[in-house]
C-alpha cells in the first residue's frame, strides 16, 4: 500500500463565498447534520470533538463548552466559549435532542455520534465537494478572524493547538478567555 500523505483539507478563506455557504446552510433543511456545520462555523472546533458532544460539555447559561481531555487531540480539556449565536443554534437543538446523551446522535446507534463522513457528505451535497470541508472551517476562521486583526496567539488558542516549544509551553498557560470571548 502507499503510505498516506496528510494533505490540506479544502477551505473557504472568501469571506463572500463564505458567505454563501453560511447562507446555503441557514436556508436548508434543519437536518442534525446541517445543524452541525451551522454549529462548526460558529466554534471551528475538530470533527471529532462535534461528532461525539454530548449535553453535559454545554453550559448555555454560561455560554460555553467544555471538551473533555480524552476527546482533545492534545489530551488537555479546553474551554469554548460560544456565541448568542452559538447558545441560541444550541437551544434549539435541546428541543430536539436534549433528552439523548449526545447533541448529534446517529440515527442507527442513538448512543453513537455520527460517522467521520456525514457532515462532509452534506457539504458535497450543497456543491462543495473538494472545495470545503468540515475541518476546513477551522482554516476558514484562523484565516478571516486574522485578517479581520485578531492575533494569531487568540486563533491558535481558539483552536486548541499548543506551543510546540517546551519551554514557552511550560511557562505560559494562558487561556486568553476574555479575548477569545470577545473574538
Amino acid at each position: 500500500f502507499a503510505k498516506h500523505t496528510e494533505g490540506h483539507h479544502p477551505a473557504l478563506v472568501d469571506p463572500v463565498e463564505l458567505a454563501t455557504l453560511l447562507k446555503l446552510l441557514d436556508a436548508d433543511e434543519s437536518t442534525l447534520p446541517v445543524i452541525a456545520l451551522r454549529l462548526n462555523a460558529l466554534v471551528f472546533v475538530r470533527p471529532q470533538n462535534l461528532r461525539h458532544a454530548s449535553w453535559d460539555q454545554i453550559d448555555l447559561e454560561r455560554a460555553t463548552w467544555l471538551v473533555p481531555d480524552h476527546q482533545m487531540k492534545m489530551d488537555r480539556a479546553f474551554l469554548v466559549p460560544l456565541s448568542s449565536q452559538a447558545v441560541a443554534l444550541l437551544e434549539n437543538l435541546k428541543t430536539i435532542t436534549g433528552s439523548g446523551r449526545l447533541l448529534f446522535p446517529s440515527p442507527r446507534k442513538k448512543d453513537e455520534g455520527y460517522g467521520d463522513t456525514t457532515f462532509m457528505k452534506n457539504l458535497h451535497r450543497l456543491g462543495y465537494k473538494g472545495r470545503h470541508s468540515t475541518h476546513g472551517f477551522r482554516t476558514t476562521a484562523k484565516t478571516l478572524l486574522e485578517e479581520g486583526g485578531f492575533d494569531s496567539k487568540l486563533t491558535e488558542k481558539q483552536l486548541a493547538h499548543e506551543e510546540e516549544n517546551k519551554v514557552k509551553r511550560a511557562y505560559n498557560r494562558a487561556e486568553y478567555w476574555h479575548e477569545r470571548v470577545t473574538m
